[in-house]
């Protein structure tokens, strides 16, 4: 086979594979795993049926494949000349990944609840979403606290702090209030809280207490 059909080739087997890969998304979303076929994702992404197992072997495959595509999504790098602005690095970052919950909910929801029942789609989760999200946000706060930016504090507890307030907004719930505010409203308001606090102060508190 000469080179420029080796590239044609490999030109239309991406292009298969992507989109397999969104189809499924799609069926996922709608269906839920357990009931998604791999007959209806290969109608919906109008490619023959043995497409699927030719490039991810069965259903699971394609899950995880899906599942990986998302984790790549949800760890994408922002901006490089936001690398060395702390805050608004930080809101950049929340301001795009509650724009991929708000787009993909459903789909999230499903995947979800299938690396809850998986012990190995759950250890990639921790590895590939957790772990590298703690391990890159502690390091930042590290140099951040060496460089007398940020106050001592423990980085540990810290970075699992800031990591479980984001985490929160990948578990969709109907909540019809928070669809009121923009995703760049509500990812300010979680940079002013990890920058300034609540501004609870002891004396303040007891008064609260007291009232």
């Amino acid at each position: 086979m000469s080179e420029d059909k080796l590239n044609r080739h490999e030109r239309r087997a991406a292009e298969t594979k992507r989109r397999i890969l969104q189809a499924a998304r799609v069926v996922f979303a709608k269906r839920g795993y357990g009931q998604a076929s791999t007959k209806e994702i290969a109608e919906e992404a109008d490619v023959a049926e043995a497409g699927i197992f030719y490039h991810f072997e069965n259903k699971r495959g394609l899950l995880k494949a899906v599942i990986e595509g998302m984790m790549e999504e949800l760890l994408n790098p922002t901006s490089l000349a936001l690398q060395h602005e702390w805050m608004p690095w930080i809101a950049e970052m929340l301001h795009r990944r509650i724009e991929l919950i708000r787009r993909d909910g459903a789909l999230l929801s499903v995947l979800i609840q299938e690396v809850q029942l998986d012990d190995e789609l759950r250890q990639i989760y921790k590895e590939r979403v957790l772990h590298t999200a703690f391990n890159k946000l502690k390091s930042r706060l590290d140099e951040l606290m060496a460089e007398g930016k940020v106050r001592p504090i423990n980085t540990q507890i810290a970075a699992r702090a800031i990591l479980g307030s984001y985490l929160s907004f990948l578990v969709p719930f109907p909540d019809p209030q928070l669809e009121n505010f923009s995703s760049e409203e509500i990812a300010a308001t979680l940079v002013d809280i990890y920058s300034r606090g609540l501004g609870l102060s002891l004396e303040r508190q007891s008064e609260g207490d007291g009232a």
